[in-house]
């Protein structure tokens, strides 16, 4: 930091048990050229010589309080050089504890330049810039914040505070590299950046379901030095506007076969495509079937599979950009013929986008009447599970697939893939 700014130090103090810590007071020395800014802090943090005492009272076990102190840092006149402080606080209490290792916290170094007349060489301190990478959202959207802080000078500096306020338009998920939620605000502390470091930051939150159409979301990210970076994302909830997107973002499902023997095969290929004039997000696509009729052996990577439903999911779908799932499945022999199989497909995407599409097969107790070849699966109408195959077009060896099930269950895979028959 430069001489004639602020340090902001962040205190947490935690009573890890098992009793209640009474009369909790923590000591942390000013460091050295630094100046108390009255009242800046909790009101029962007091300067006593050169030391701030906090008196923060009862603490329950597993109770913990965070608090802050700022000083300033003044100018020199002249002969200033660089220089670095340290700061390091403890904390006791009246209550006699079984482990007083950690009642003194990590020492926080500060690097402190001088003030404009003689810091041109070094640019400023640190810059920070936001994004979440879109600019409207829906109830129930996630929104990812990227924050970058990047240090301008040949020299390194630590001591460093990020913190993050979260607006009241959004759920916390997540944050990464250290970052701690407390209360609405997430705190990264004592950070260090190297010479002409940058350092990325991520928050993950959820909009909520009770924003309005147009309401606009700012979110401000902040250094304890100085500087901050904002980002606005506007709400869209408009379903009239959105109708008019459904052509523009659709799935299209097929079957490898119209008809098929039981215990045969058959591919499903399902399609999504985005040809609206933006970027949809957040793609869930749900695929159902009947489990007393199919056994998945391929899903193509799903992302669930469970309950007769296969899940996949995508981060997003540029403008005119598609994505291609293929699965495959086995009819099970149990299924009788003259029945059907119907398994339907839904994909859903940012800004209300949805859409479905399903497919019949028929089973099917004779050779297919729509170009099977001896028996197999011809143009991919039937792929038996056995090596023997019925040439001249005979009945489906059965004996051959019960013991290929049977050895299936036993094992428990198929293809090295689980399912039951």
């Amino acid at each position: 930091m430069n001489r004639g700014g602020t340090a902001t130090y962040f205190i947490t103090v935690q009573n890890a048990g098992p009793a209640v810590a009474t009369n909790v007071v923590v000591n942390d020395p000013i460091p050295t050229g630094f100046a108390y800014v009255t009242n800046s802090s909790e009101a029962s943090c007091n300067q006593v010589g050169s030391a701030m005492i906090c008196v923060l009272g009862n603490l329950s076990a597993g109770q913990q309080k965070t608090f802050s102190l700022v000083f300033s840092v003044p100018t020199i006149s002249g002969g200033c050089v660089q220089a670095t402080v340290q700061n390091t606080a403890t904390v006791g209490s009246a209550t006699p504890e079984p482990n007083t290792s950690n009642n003194v916290s990590t020492t926080v170094s500060t690097n402190i330049f001088c003030d404009g007349s003689s810091s041109s060489s070094q640019g400023t301190s640190l810059s920070i810039t936001k994004s979440d990478g879109v600019s409207t959202a829906e109830p129930g959207d996630e929104l990812v914040y990227t924050i970058t802080v990047t240090n301008n000078n040949a020299a390194s500096i630590g001591g460093i505070s990020l913190s993050d306020t979260l607006p009241d338009d959004v759920i916390f998920l997540s944050a990464e590299n250290g970052g701690n939620l407390n209360g609405d605000t997430v705190n990264w502390n004592n950070l260090f950046f190297n010479s002409f470091e940058s350092r990325t930051f991520r928050v993950t939150v959820e909009v909520t379901d009770d924003v309005d159409d147009g309401d606009i979301i700012r979110n401000t990210a902040s250094l304890s030095i100085g500087g901050s970076a904002s980002d606005t994302t506007t709400i869209e909830t408009d379903d009239d506007d959105d109708d008019s997107d459904d052509d523009d973002f659709t799935v299209e499902k097929e079957a490898s076969t119209r008809e098929v023997f039981p215990g045969g095969t058959i591919d499903y290929t399902i399609r999504i495509e985005n040809d609206s004039n933006e970027t949809v997000r957040n793609i869930v696509i749900t695929d159902q079937f009947d489990e007393d009729q199919l056994t998945i052996i391929d899903d193509d990577d799903a992302d669930e599979n469970d309950d007769g439903e296969l899940v996949w999911e995508i981060d997003e779908l540029e403008e005119g950009e598609s994505e291609t799932i293929r699965y495959t499945a086995v009819l099970r022999s149990s299924v009788f013929p003259g029945s059907t199989v119907r398994n339907e497909v839904e994909v859903k995407g940012s800004g209300n986008r949805k859409d479905d599409d399903s497919v019949i097969v028929s089973v099917i107790g004779n050779l297919p009447q729509t170009g099977g070849r001896n028996g197999t699966n011809g143009g991919q109408f039937l792929r038996p599970l056995s090596a023997a195959t019925s040439e001249g077009g005979s009945a489906f060896p059965l004996a051959a697939l019960l013991s290929l099930a049977a050895s299936g269950l036993g094992i428990g895979g198929y293809m090295s893939r689980k399912f039951f028959i």
